[in-house]
């Protein structure tokens, strides 16, 4: 039952993008509408899905690559649609879209076996530290889509068109703060959360276990590009590489680790 809304959710994922792209290829704007329902279906099944999985595995799907990537996944598509609904940036929807397809084919390659918690996550604190943080890394996810569709704006406009009089771009660069912005908040959220786990678990806040390090490090990469933003009039590709910088940083922090340094999280 559970592979059925998960194939369900792909599904109305890829139906949105075609119907986004169709919208796009034909100066059809009504289709878009089809790419939102898409969306939504996509993520109302993505929803149905974890749910099944808590109720099946009876514990919170977030134990393995696998389920995180899924919670990371849906958090992503649900903030796509909240952004969507609060402002008139039609490419949000599109940018939600191509976040769930390659989310769910990132989750597919990894193993999907439900198994029994390891004695250090049998804690209430791995629902409240990793949704936090997967929902942060949702949020950084989707600056970093926007923040590459801002890169390639600007190479394709002469420099006398962009800035002020470039609406769209403007638009991208507000955006692409507003979503680093809410990860930055939730990431802090997560590390502090995840300090109070390891201090139960573990006996000390902080141990500069490769995990918390990298944690700490994209924590550092993203309080950077606010600053320069919000003090230095960073806007643009420079400001959009931030943002792409500091999901590689995410990446690195969330796959890298767990499989080229050995720590306390290996388990992950």
């Amino acid at each position: 039952m559970t592979s059925f809304w998960f194939n369900a959710s792909l599904a109305a994922f890829l139906i949105s993008l075609a119907a986004y792209a169709a919208a796009h290829l034909a100066a059809r704007p009504a289709l878009a509408r089809a790419g939102i329902a898409g969306l939504l279906a996509g993520a109302a099944a993505l929803t149905a899905h974890l749910g099944l999985r808590w109720w099946a595995a009876g514990r919170a799907p977030m134990s393995n690559m696998h389920e995180s990537l899924l919670v990371m996944t849906c958090a992503a598509v649900w903030m796509a649609l909240l952004f969507l609904r609060s402002s008139d940036r039609a490419w949000v929807g599109p940018l939600g879209t191509i976040l769930g397809v390659l989310g769910l084919a990132a989750a597919s390659l990894f193993d999907k076996t439900m198994t029994p918690l390891m004695p250090a996550l049998r804690s209430n604190w791995l629902l409240v530290h990793v949704l936090i943080t997967m929902t942060g890394y949702a949020a950084f996810a989707l600056a970093a889509a926007a923040g590459a569709g801002r890169i390639v704006r600007a190479r394709r406009l002469p420099d006398d068109l962009q800035g002020a009089d470039d609406p769209q771009g403007a638009s991208l660069d507000g955006f692409v703060y507003r979503a680093m912005t809410v990860g930055f908040l939730l990431l802090t959220g997560g590390i502090i959360t995840g300090a109070v786990w390891a201090n139960q678990a573990w006996g000390a806040y902080w141990s500069w276990d490769p995990k918390e390090t990298w944690s700490l490090i994209t924590w550092f990469v993203y309080l950077a590009g606010l600053h320069l933003y919000r003090t230095k009039g960073w806007r643009g590709a420079r400001f959009a590489w931030a943002a792409v910088a500091g999901f590689a940083a995410v990446i690195f922090t969330y796959v890298g680790v767990n499989y080229l340094l050995s720590g306390l999280h290996s388990y992950a």
